[in-house]
């Protein structure tokens, strides 16, 4: 009998609703680190920072992330990050409520996912590659690898402030696909953010849509043959 794939160009054989792509054998899984490997931040640490600024939290927000896209990219230094929050905000911030405020956002990004910094490590115990692909600024990439004892030993991890290319942009999933040195067909990537999702699978890897349920463990179990979490 002839298999379905054959009347498929391979070109289209990527995950969509209607069919599921043909995969090698999986040799690489790789992780996002925001709200997947790491905790979500805590909802003082927001307003902390708001609070530095002499702002509510909710204008706060909007302008931590309106500016983040160059801090992550690593084309926007700490200074000149909270600098364009603080003059979008019409206030003054010194010295010290720069550190201050370099400090709290680090540490909010830097709270582990016991489970699964768990289920990392046994991904690797089956001798899977695991890889990083994170939107980071350079503050945080430092921290968690110069304080954070839990911080995992990946194969390879691609951040953005090196690249100078942020999610979902293809420049810096290529560096990932490259450092992990497997197959597209052979790579897992998950994420929690849908556009990321579909950024990767228009690179040719498979991509799950992370979220911290029993329902994504038992998906990515059946269909990729990954570790139960226990």
């Amino acid at each position: 009998m002839i298999s379905i794939y054959e009347f498929i160009d391979s070109s289209i054989l990527y995950e969509t609703p209607a069919i599921l792509f043909r995969m090698k054998e999986l040799k690489a899984v790789i992780f996002d680190y925001g709200n997947v490997l790491s905790l979500e931040p805590d909802p003082e640490d927001a307003r902390s920072m708001a609070g530095l600024l002499d702002l509510e939290v909710e204008v706060f927000s909007e302008l931590y992330w309106r500016f983040r896209e160059d801090y992550d990219r690593g084309t926007s230094p700490a200074h000149d990050y909270w600098g364009k929050i603080a003059g979008a905000a019409r206030r003054e911030i010194d010295a010290a409520s720069l550190t201050e405020l370099v400090r709290i956002d680090v540490e909010s990004w830097s709270r582990p996912r016991p489970e699964m910094i768990a289920w990392l490590a046994s991904i690797q115990e089956l001798g899977i590659k695991v890889g990083l692909l994170s939107n980071m600024p350079v503050d945080l990439k430092d921290n968690l690898r110069g304080s954070c004892h839990w911080f995992p030993r990946f194969d390879h991890a691609t951040f953005s402030c090196d690249e100078k290319s942020v999610k979902p942009e293809e420049a810096v999933y290529r560096c990932s696909i490259s450092g992990i040195d497997e197959y597209e067909e052979e790579i897992l990537f998950l994420d929690d953010r849908q556009i990321n999702v579909e950024a990767a699978i228009k690179c040719g890897i498979h991509s799950l849509l992370f979220s911290f349920t029993p329902e994504f463990f038992q998906e990515a179990e059946a269909r990729y043959g990954l570790p139960s979490l226990t």
